[in-house]
């Protein structure tokens, strides 16, 4: 046998009001949580690269720190390219999101043509090649540390300036995603 749930008037009222307040909030902001909800999720995956960056990287001093930080990059990228194509569905730019995240970084200068946007792009695709590459530390430990990176015949030297150059326009593209969604 179920048991029969009864609110009194005085709590049936309260939970009318409160969900009227909620359905107001929804439709004044003009969107919805899930929107809300993403770009929350890329701006704690933002804060956790920039504390590695300001912090973990200036107390240990190690290339892993900054692989750490570049993967994490490379993630909220990929969660920015995926909202901006949210949006771009939304408007009827695009029929359908892709599901891989490379299709979806080549479907994105389509749609948006800055300059930030394929700024970001191409650091987004030397992320996501970096797994591949070789690497070598050097100076680990001391002030001056730094990821080698090894393209072909190019040599990439990942050190902390180079670092903070990317976390601005990062930054930058961050705000332009907020901008556009």
């Amino acid at each position: 046998m179920q048991k029969q749930f009864s609110f009194s008037e005085d709590k049936m009222k309260k939970l009318k009001d409160y969900l009227f307040k909620v359905e107001n909030i929804i439709k004044n902001t003009g969107k919805g949580w899930k929107e809300d909800y993403y770009m929350k999720r890329i701006e704690a995956e933002f804060r956790r690269a920039e504390h590695l960056l300001y912090v973990s990287l200036k107390y240990t001093k190690t290339a892993d720190v900054i692989r750490n930080v570049l993967d994490r990059w490379r993630s909220t990228i990929e969660m920015c390219i995926e909202r901006l194509l949210m949006r771009a569905k939304r408007t009827k730019k695009i029929k359908v999101i892709p599901t891989a995240p490379l299709a979806m970084a080549e479907l994105i200068p389509t749609i948006y043509k800055d300059k930030i946007v394929k700024e970001i792009l191409e650091l987004y695709y030397f992320f996501r090649r970096l797994k591949s590459l070789e690497q070598m530390r050097v100076c680990e430990f001391r002030k001056h540390v730094a990821l080698l990176v090894i393209d072909g015949k190019k040599e990439i030297n990942i050190d902390i300036p180079k670092l903070y150059e990317w976390n601005q326009k990062i930054a930058i593209f961050l705000e332009y995603v907020k901008e556009k969604v």
